[in-house]
C-alpha cells in the first residue's frame, strides 16, 4: 500500500507538474519563448576589460609603428587639430559623435544576427584600439604635453561615450542569443531599438563633454 500511495503521488506531482508547464490554451511552452534570465550584464564587465586591452594594444603599436604610419598619424592629428580651433563644435561634437554612433549601429545590427554574439567582442577591442593609438602617438611625439591633451580633452567624453557602446554592446549580445536559441523576436523588435535610443545619450553626453573641453582648453596648447 504505501508503494501504491507513493506511486499515485507522484503520478499526481508529475501530472501537476506537467500542467504548470502549459500554457492557456493547453499547449506546452516552448524553451525558446523563455525569457533570457537571469540578465546578467556580463558584457558591462567583459567589455571595458576588452577595451582596456585594446587601449594598450593601440598604444603600444602606436609607440613602435614604423615612420611613416607616424607621419600619417601626425597628419591627421595636426589637420584634427586646427580644425577643432577653427570650428570645435563640427569638429568635436559631430565626429565625436559620428564615432560612437557608428559602434552602436554596428552593436545593433549584430544583435539582429545569430553570428552577432561572435562580432560583438571586436566592438570594445576596436573602440580601445583607436583610443591606445591616439594615447600612444601623443605621448611620444610631445610628451608631457600630448599627455596633457590626452587627458584633458579627448579622454574624459571618450570615457562617457563608452559607457554607451558597452550597454549597446550587451543589449546586443542578449538579443542575438534569444535568435540562435530560435526564440521569436518579431514583438520585441521595437523595444529593442528604444533601448538603443536610450543607449545614445551617455554618447551623446560623451560629445558634448569633449565638445566643451576643446573649446575650453584648446587655446592652452600649441603643436
Amino acid at each position: 500500500m504505501v508503494w501504491v500511495r507513493s506511486k499515485k503521488k507522484y503520478m499526481r506531482t508529475g501530472t501537476a507538474a506537467a500542467s504548470h508547464r502549459t500554457s492557456g490554451a493547453g499547449k506546452p511552452e516552448s524553451p525558446a519563448e523563455k525569457p533570457l534570465e537571469p540578465r546578467v550584464p556580463v558584457w558591462l564587465i567583459v567589455g571595458p576589460a576588452l577595451f582596456l586591452a585594446g587601449i594598450a594594444a593601440g598604444a603600444v603599436f602606436s609607440g613602435n609603428a614604423p615612420r611613416e604610419a607616424v607621419s600619417h598619424l601626425d597628419f591627421l592629428f595636426q589637420t584634427d587639430f586646427r580644425l577643432r580651433l577653427e570650428d570645435p563644435f563640427f569638429s568635436g561634437f559631430v565626429s565625436s559623435l559620428a564615432s560612437s554612433f557608428l559602434l552602436a549601429a554596428v552593436c545593433f545590427l549584430c544583435g539582429l544576427s545569430i553570428w552577432g554574439t561572435f562580432l560583438l567582442p571586436l566592438v570594445p577591442v576596436a573602440r580601445g584600439v583607436g583610443v591606445g593609438l591616439v594615447a600612444g602617438y601623443l605621448y611620444t611625439a610631445y610628451g608631457l604635453q600630448g599627455g596633457a591633451f590626452y587627458w584633458l580633452l579627448f579622454l574624459p567624453g571618450t570615457l562617457i561615450g563608452s559607457v554607451g557602446i558597452f550597454l549597446a554592446v550587451q543589449e546586443s549580445w542578449r538579443f542575438s542569443k534569444r535568435l540562435s536559441m530560435g526564440g521569436s523576436v518579431k514583438a520585441k523588435i521595437g523595444p529593442y531599438a528604444f533601448r538603443f535610443g536610450l543607449f545614445l545619450v551617455p554618447c551623446l553626453m560623451g560629445a558634448l563633454l569633449e565638445w566643451g573641453t576643446s573649446a575650453i582648453f584648446s587655446l592652452l596648447f600649441s603643436f
